[in-house]
């Protein structure tokens, strides 16, 4: 397998990652073996890097000097390992893109057996990292535990229930006053493709670019899932719908995505830097808060949630739309209500761990081979 394909289907699980609440688009960086290079590159990006490439590639299309502005932006790329991030953010890309719609169902419909599987990735990758540490000292336990505290705490702090009752009041409110009938919605999205429809307002812009740069901040932390604080700003159904809408070919959507990459670029300028100079500074301290957060994950990831029941309004790329006897999962873990289901989270469980065994040999052979 050649690097770039390797690195594209690197970059295609980080982004599966990223889409489920729970599961960190870091932990699996860390697993592939990348999450070293991709601190790195990211901390070479700087505010000025941005001008810098945006004025050649448009001296490209628009002067006469078209390899020296080409010359100029491929070593822009090679500052910053461009050329691997773009990779694994085309592979990102593709997996939100193919697999939103199949995340949501799986979230719905299938939450125990999927929250499952990647718990047993997860515990092995967890025993996994701990071979990573240089040295052990007492005093590694007070970040391992900080780790722990962070990740418990932020799950605990996040109702999944209540952000879909208060999401659904506001739909309702608005489904009510005739802003957004399905009924117009659904011949707005057959006779006006590429067209501005409103769906979002200013304060929908602006809380889509807060959320993308704090969401950016915990993808890139292992054991931190930035779809985790997605559903805590209120903001994980608009943009998974946001990508399933693209499908309609309106502006709205688009700019509403396009809002949330500006906020993640912001927030990876902000943050990368600091991370990448506390991990190589405090290398071992630093893979204790790691473990610590991954091993919070767990928590999260507990695959029995408590659930209940409510009528739900969704706005839904034809409009908004009334569920019936909705069913929600809180965060709340309880005890497998039937043998049959801890049986089927048992096997789930055992594939993730599979998976992983499987990735840890893969990464011991291809390490074991020669490079000339």
């Amino acid at each position: 397998m050649t690097s770039w394909v390797k690195e594209l289907a690197s970059g295609f699980v980080v982004g599966a990652a990223n889409i489920i609440p729970g599961v960190s688009g870091g932990t699996l960086m860390l697993i592939l073996g990348l999450y070293g290079r991709v601190m790195s590159a990211l901390s070479q990006l700087k505010a000025q890097i941005i001008p810098r490439f945006l004025h050649h590639l448009s001296k490209v299309f628009f002067s006469k000097e078209h390899k020296t502005h080409l010359l100029a932006i491929a070593e822009i790329f090679k500052t910053i390992d461009g050329f691997f991030l773009l990779r694994l953010a085309t592979g990102a890309v593709l997996a939100i893109v193919l697999l939103s719609d199949l995340m949501k169902y799986l979230l719905t419909e299938q939450l125990s057996n999927t929250y499952a599987f990647f718990f047993g990735l997860i515990l092995l990758s967890t025993l996994f990292t701990v071979g990573l540490i240089k040295s052990r000292k007492t005093y590694h336990i007070v970040p391992l535990l900080a780790g722990i505290a962070v990740t418990v705490l932020l799950s605990i702090s996040v109702d999944p229930a209540q952000s879909a009752q208060n999401k659904s009041d506001h739909y309702q409110s608005l489904y009510e006053s005739n802003i957004f009938s399905a009924q117009d919605a659904t011949s707005a999205s057959e006779s006006r493709s590429f067209s501005y429809l409103g769906h979002y307002s200013l304060s929908d812009f602006t809380t889509s670019a807060m959320s993308g740069a704090v969401s950016v901040s915990a993808m890139i932390l292992p054991g931190l899932s930035g779809s985790l604080v997605l559903i805590l700003t209120g903001q994980y159904y608009e943009i998974i719908s946001a990508v399933s809408g693209l499908r309609t070919l309106q502006i709205d959507y688009a700019l509403f995505l396009m809002t949330f990459a500006l906020g993640m670029v912001l927030g990876i300028l902000l943050f990368a830097r600091l991370i990448h100079y506390v991990f190589n500074r405090f290398h071992d301290t630093t893979m204790f808060f790691l473990i610590g957060l991954m091993a919070g994950s767990l928590y999260t990831l507990w695959p029995f949630k408590k659930s209940v029941t409510l009528d739900q309004y969704i706005r839904t790329p034809e409009g908004i739309e009334l569920l019936n006897d909705a069913v929600v999962h809180t965060n709340i873990n309880i005890l497998p209500p039937s043998l049959g289901g801890f049986l089927w989270a048992v096997l789930f469980c055992a594939a993730g761990v599979t998976i992983m065994l499987l990735f840890s040999r893969l990464d011991k052979k291809s390490a074991s081979v020669p490079r000339n």
